[in-house]
């Protein structure tokens, strides 16, 4: 039995990691800035903060949790895409890796840092290497962010370490953490509901609005589902979205602790799909599983694409902030990515299970039956 210290262990990732720990019998304190009243049965809860020294813990605490040698897991950041916070997202996200590393050579065995495949930046058109990467060109704090904590970590860390770079990370998520689901997958795809919901109020108010006869839009083929036959959703040809089902990296963050080579070498691991779904079929599936019948799907340059999603605010000017944070989003959902994959075959991690329409169809019906009404009521994030 082995104790581990998950640093960020309430949030979506954190959360799952947390129960498959426990799962193997393993001790685990969970650090976070606001622990959950209702946490994981047998999971010790400090209040933390990892922006501060010493994640903000006591020397005995400190004293306490050293003397257990633990495992040390960092997943703790700044999430946010908004422009206005870039300082503060590059500012905490530098400090998390300072901190982190310096706490893990403080009481830690090994210590395993949570970053992100996008530290790429934009895609060249090239496989995306698992080590060095020349100069990239980020789009955003978050990814120069953990850029730059890669590069803390490695200069840092005093004790074994390996770094894990997951893409979009999908699957069951809560209201209160779904934002926080890598790049958002959830606040995409919230805006095909919003659509959906919008049309629908058309339908049932005037079926003489100039959108409705646009569309053709009638009722579906059950309750609660719309028929749109005249509706062309344009999409980014030749775009695939690279997801992985967050039980896949919960399994690879697992199968690395028997890999002390891995942590020897200062491993740094994708954790992506090698055979990611055309965009296509993903928002197809995504139209089914939210009633909206009869689309059709026409490819266009992903530019055009994301252009007429921009548009789409002037449709329902409500929204306007949620249509904004979710454009943050589009470069990983219209761009394609090679990511190499050396890592998680030279240390035997298991492949991710293939995307299957019935697994897509579980996130999404997931998130319309409990994720998206909590939106109504929540700022929007990223």
């Amino acid at each position: 039995m082995s104790t581990h210290v998950v640093i960020g262990g309430s949030g979506f990732i954190g959360s799952h990691l947390t129960r498959a720990l426990t799962g193997r019998g393993d001790d685990v304190i969970v650090i976070a800035r606001h622990p959950p009243l209702d946490g994981i049965s047998g999971v010790v809860y400090e209040r933390g903060d990892a922006r501060l020294p010493s994640l903000g813990l006591s020397a005995d605490r400190i004293a306490h949790i050293r003397a257990l040698c633990p495992v040390v897991w960092n997943l703790a950041a700044n999430l946010s895409f908004r422009d206005e916070e870039f300082r503060a997202v590059q500012t905490d996200n530098t400090l998390i890796a300072t901190h982190g590393s310096a706490f893990a050579n403080t009481v830690g065995e090994r210590y395993i840092f949570v970053s992100t495949a996008y530290v790429s930046g934009k895609p060249t058109g090239a496989q995306i290497p698992e080590q060095a990467i020349e100069a990239p060109v980020h789009r955003n704090a978050y990814e120069s962010s953990k850029w730059e904590a890669e590069s803390i970590v490695r200069s840092q860390t005093k004790i074994p370490f390996v770094i894990l770079r997951p893409s979009i990370v999908i699957g069951d998520a809560y209201p209160e953490h779904a934002v926080g689901c890598t790049f958002g997958y959830y606040r995409y795809s919230y805006m095909f509901y919003v659509f959906k919901e919008y049309l629908a109020t058309l339908r049932s108010t005037s079926r003489l609005h100039p959108l409705v006869l646009l569309f053709g839009i009638r009722n579906g083929s059950s309750r609660g589902r719309i028929a749109c036959t005249r509706l062309i959703v344009p999409f980014p040809f030749e775009s695939r979205v690279n997801m992985v089902p967050v039980g896949h990296v919960v399994a690879v963050m697992t199968a690395i602790l028997s890999s002390e080579a891995a942590f020897r070498a200062g491993a740094v691991i994708h954790i992506t799909h090698p055979n990611p779904p055309p965009y296509a079929e993903l928002a197809s599936t995504l139209c089914d599983d939210l009633g909206i019948e009869g689309v059709r799907f026409f490819p266009v340059p992903r530019q055009v694409f994301r252009a007429g999603f921009l548009l789409l605010r002037t449709l329902y000017p409500g929204k306007k902030k949620e249509f904004v944070s979710a454009s943050k989003y589009l470069p990983y959902i219209t761009e394609t990515y090679d990511f190499e994959r050396s890592a998680s075959r030279a240390y035997a991690l298991p492949d991710p299970p293939p995307l299957t329409p019935d697994f897509l169809h579980g996130v999404n019906v997931r998130a319309v039956t409990e994720v998206f009404p909590g939106f109504r009521s929540a700022s929007p994030s990223a």
